[in-house]
């Protein structure tokens, strides 16, 4: 699983859904998460993200 998060509470999460990649987009208002959509290209983050540069990966480090 990769995972991006952006400004304005935006995350976008690569993931797998029924044999197909997907980046999966969500929002967070306050305490809660909201889907605001499964795309299947980038272009269709874009609609929902509104400068893709801003979207920085979370790498998370394996623990000693």
């Amino acid at each position: 699983m990769r995972l991006w998060v952006g400004t304005d509470g935006i995350e976008v999460e690569g993931k797998i859904l029924q044999d197909r990649q997907v980046l999966t987009v969500y929002r967070w208002y306050g305490k809660r998460r909201y889907l605001l959509g499964d795309c299947r290209s980038v272009a269709q983050v874009r609609e929902h993200v509104s400068d893709l540069a801003t979207l920085v990966e979370v790498v998370r480090l394996p623990r000693r």
